[in-house]
């Protein structure tokens, strides 16, 4: 292939490969301080995972089901003060409800409202006579988020004995998964756990596995910052957050692959496009997975130390998934949805529910979403959208043949239809207007993500947020080669990838002298 004359300025103090989440966040802080940045990036819109994408007279959000930590003007989590300090305002819907738990071989049907008091009083209606011990179970919860929350605004001047004697649980519990912590010092019955643990597939990994340091600050955002949508899809805030790039100066690139990352005695030195772009820099940030950037892209390839492909291969590829998007000609309240998010799976039993498939076929638990239920305009008039998505190791799809594939995505299509119809009592196939099927391969195919891994990497007890943080420096194995968003230190999530890209940056900016 012919490749275009290079028109690209040949020098940039910091060069951001991938204009996902986290990039563009990085992007944002750098820019504001005079830093001469350029985003690359290789599709044709900025935001990565956050997008959209129009089928007909449907606009239809890719990933993002709720946000956690933004809140309110008047009790402001991470996220909004980060948006705050960027200069940027995407409109937000509120979500009233965490979800609507569907369990019917137990006969459970009850929603689960945000807000401590009213989740434990939607578990009561489902579970009475546990109210005392949830009470319990939320304080320990918010003891590890405020502790999370010093940490961070304690970084340079960290008072380690103050932490100790302030937020003793958050030191007894962080080496321990979700289920450990819960069932030795909680007097909670499995009917009450299997409603709390329907939570875990926001984070993609079973509460026999989870961190609970993790698990409790996800809690605790939920419940204390509340959750919310975007009203204009997650898309919405990637465009924001672009044109605010660019309104402070910052370059960024469409349509532009990175095919090397140059380095020379062990540090970076600067970038190739696949256009034949050579741009040299002394810091670069990844807003790719590790696994992308030591695989593929670092050259020359003895660059990368064998640590670095250790540190990669030790790691366990988040869950994958499956998406149907269905664009329905008619409207959620004649559709019979009458909230945002439903939680279905066959059966409360943890032992059966938490299990991921082994093979490519319908499993039990499936997340249902029509946006319409919050945000009415999100479609013409008289119609509605809804999104199916049911998870998977990121393993399954590996065995796949080329000419099995179109098939099976439309017959999971047709089962998870088929199980939204039965379980919800809705007629969803007579009002389809417009349907698209993601798969592993599409999510593959889209971000370069391994094996289409959606979650980044499982924030397992040995490697979730404190020692991620911990290793920060030591796990740099290439000088100013830093890693943001789902695959970086802060974990999977959008609102993880924003904080991500506005500690990254903070970092260079320390290097750089501050700038600005």
């Amino acid at each position: 292939m012919k490749k275009r004359k290079t028109h690209l300025s040949s020098d940039y103090d910091v060069v951001i490969v991938g204009g996902g989440n986290g990039g563009l966040t990085a992007g944002c802080k750098l820019a504001a301080k005079g830093v001469k940045t350029l985003i690359l990036e290789k599709n044709n819109l900025p935001g990565g995972y956050a997008s959209s994408f129009v089928r007909g007279r449907f606009e239809f959000e890719t990933a993002l089901h709720a946000m956690a930590d933004l809140g309110s003007p008047e009790n402001p989590g991470a996220v909004r003060k980060l948006f705050d300090e960027i200069g940027i305002e995407p409109e937000w819907a509120f979500l009233p409800d965490v979800y609507h738990l569907v369990l019917p071989e137990d006969g459970v049907d009850g929603i689960l409202p945000t807000g401590v008091d009213a989740y434990i009083d939607g578990v009561d209606a489902l579970v009475p006579g546990h109210k005392k011990e949830l009470h319990r179970y939320f304080a320990l919860c918010n003891e590890v988020m405020d502790a999370l929350n010093y940490i961070e605004a304690h970084m340079d001047n960290l008072n380690k004995l103050y932490l100790l004697k302030r937020f003793p649980n958050f030191i007894r519990t962080a080496a321990y998964t979700v289920e450990e912590v819960t069932e030795r010092c909680f007097n909670l019955p499995e009917e009450v756990l299997d409603i709390l643990y329907a939570y875990w597939g926001y984070l993609g990994v079973p509460t026999t596995h989870l961190n609970f340091t993790i698990w409790a600050a996800m809690l605790s955002m939920y419940h204390d910052k509340k959750a919310y949508v975007p009203k204009y899809r997650s898309h919405d805030i990637s465009m924001a957050l672009a044109e605010r790039y660019t309104e402070l100066g910052g370059r960024i690139e469409l349509n532009t692959p990175v095919e090397k990352i140059l380095v020379d005695g062990g540090r970076v030195t600067g970038v190739e496009t696949s256009h034949g772009d050579m741009i040299r820099t002394n810091h670069v940030i990844a807003n790719v997975a590790p696994h992308a950037a030591y695989g593929r892209l670092v050259h020359p390839r003895e660059s990368v130390p064998e640590i670095a492909y250790r540190y990669c291969n030790s790691r366990e590829l988040g869950i994958t998934l499956v998406s149907v998007f269905l664009g329905l000609d008619i409207s959620c309240e004649e559709l019979g949805m009458t909230d945002y998010e439903y939680f279905i799976s066959d059966t409360m039993r943890r032992d059966r529910r938490y299990v991921l498939p082994t093979e490519p076929t319908l499993p039990q638990r499936m997340i249902v979403s029509c946006i319409n239920a919050v945000v009415p305009e999100a479609s013409p008039p008289g119609t509605c959208i809804l999104n199916l998505s049911i998870t998977y190791e990121a393993d399954v799809w590996n065995g796949v043949k080329a000419e099995e594939y179109v098939a099976l995505k439309q017959r999971l299509a047709d089962q998870m239809i088929e199980k939204a119809e039965k379980t919800l009592h809705l007629s969803i196939r007579p009002h389809i207007e417009e349907i698209e099927i993601a798969t592993p391969m599409t999510m593959a195919h889209y971000a370069g993500h391994t094996k289409g891994a959606v979650y980044g990497y499982k924030t397992t007890v040995w490697d979730s947020l404190i020692p991620r943080n911990l290793c920060i420096e030591e796990e740099q194995y290439i000088k100013n080669l830093e890693f943001v968003g789902g695959f970086s230190f802060r974990g999977v999530g959008y609102c993880s990838s924003y904080v991500s890209g506005s500690v990254v940056a903070e970092g260079i900016l320390k290097k750089l002298g501050g700038r600005g």
